[in-house]
């Protein structure tokens, strides 16, 4: 099926989305009617060219339906049925549309990939009590999974420092936890008491379609490498319809968390590696009835290690204890634990403890700052969303 696919900024918006290089006309785009990744879609629908958006306006055609039934995996990626969109600008993600007249998730769908998700509708996107739409990361760098398009780079912002190297028989510092809606909570003192602090939070107006920050790798010692892995941070989600979105399940782009720092023979101890920041999920409809848990939180900092424990990783935000940060690991004997990641609470992250100087412990990672969560429309049943949104004009 070939459609006709364009990206157009609203009026008076273009300062804030960057896309007048995507204007003009209409480039085609690749979309196939083969159910892929477990999804049902059915291209029995013609093109109908209509544009949906007030966050940002797409025009692609619109399958019929798109469901979801059983458990699924869209890798943004290499989905076939992606409609890809370029990148609107320096270091932000290229997009994966996929769009139906209906959308319908009664079970869990994972977004993983380097593009951005669009789930894009003409009339209504509908997450059931058992849905899931998981956007989030999970895992430590180079061993879990990502979310869609997660991690941003340096030139975004993302530069949370790592934690202080020290010398042998010493405790390393911890690293920062990622910053995005939030600040990340800084690293816990290395045995010199220099501390890894993490960058502010990065925007205070909404920011364009991208994933969060990754936290920041624990320290080394003498003769141990860095052997903690860094929280990634969590995806970038967008889910627009022409009519309304009902989440009735749970809508997640959070953060993983770091691990616990190392130790080796000589008792040398690695720092615990900071979380990752939680990333950007945009709900965009005339009517929004949103009574289930949409989340964008930060992971928690791994903890410290000392002479011969390593240090403890941080542990998963869980949806079952909604308004509470995912866990900072603890330290190993005299190791400094991670900090908290950002809760209901509070949008930063919590620091993590510093060294125990007298046993000679590493500093625990600092936790993930909270991402954004972006709304617009007509709002009903909003309790669960953490950090707090923040309505479009």
């Amino acid at each position: 099926m070939r459609c006709a696919l364009c990206v157009l900024a609203l009026a008076g918006c273009d300062d804030l989305f960057n896309l007048d290089h995507l204007k003009g006309p209409p480039r085609d785009g690749d979309i196939t009617g083969d159910a892929t990744d477990g999804s049902a879609l059915d291209d029995s629908a013609d093109a109908n060219g209509n544009c949906v958006g007030h966050y940002l306006s797409v025009c692609p055609s619109f399958v019929a339906t798109l469901s979801f039934g059983t458990n699924a995996t869209i890798n943004t990626s290499t989905n076939p049925d992606c409609m890809n969109l370029p990148s609107p600008g320096q270091g932000y993600p290229a997009l994966c549309v996929l769009a139906a007249n209906n959308i319908s998730i009664n079970s869990r769908l994972t977004v993983t990939g380097s593009r951005a998700l669009v789930l894009a509708s003409s009339g209504s996107i509908t997450v059931g009590p058992g849905g899931v739409i998981d956007a989030s990361s999970v895992g430590f760098a180079g061993q879990g999974r990502l979310g869609p398009a997660a991690n941003a780079g340096v030139s975004l912002g993302c530069n949370p420092t790592a934690g202080a190297q020290q010398g042998a028989i010493a405790g390393a510092g911890g690293g920062a936890g990622g910053s995005f809606g939030g600040t990340g909570g800084s690293g816990g003192a290395a045995d010199n008491g220099t501390t890894a602090n993490s960058n502010l939070a990065l925007l205070t107006s909404p920011p364009k379609l991208r994933g969060g920050c990754p936290g920041a790798l624990g320290g080394p010692s003498a003769n141990l490498n860095s052997s903690s892995f860094l929280g990634n941070s969590g995806g970038a989600l967008y889910l627009v319809a022409a009519q309304s979105i009902t989440i009735d399940g749970l809508v997640m782009a959070n953060g993983s968390s770091g691990s616990g720092g190392g130790v080796n023979t000589d008792l040398e101890r690695a720092g615990g590696a900071g979380g990752g920041s939680g990333g950007l999920i945009v709900i965009d409809a005339q009517m929004l009835t949103l009574p289930g848990v949409i989340a964008a939180q930060g992971g928690a900092g791994g903890g410290g290690a000392d002479g011969t424990v390593g240090g403890n990783d941080g542990q998963e935000w869980d949806p079952s204890n909604s308004t509470s940060g995912a866990r900072g690991g603890s330290g190993g004997g005299g190791g400094g634990s991670g900090g908290d990641g950002s809760s209901a609470q509070s949008v930063s992250g919590t620091s993590g403890v510093g060294c125990n100087t007298a046993d000679g412990g590493a500093g625990g990672g600092g936790g993930g700052g909270a991402g954004f969560i972006l709304i617009h429309g007509a709002v009903s049943q909003a309790t669960h969303l953490y950090p707090a949104p923040i309505t479009l004009p």
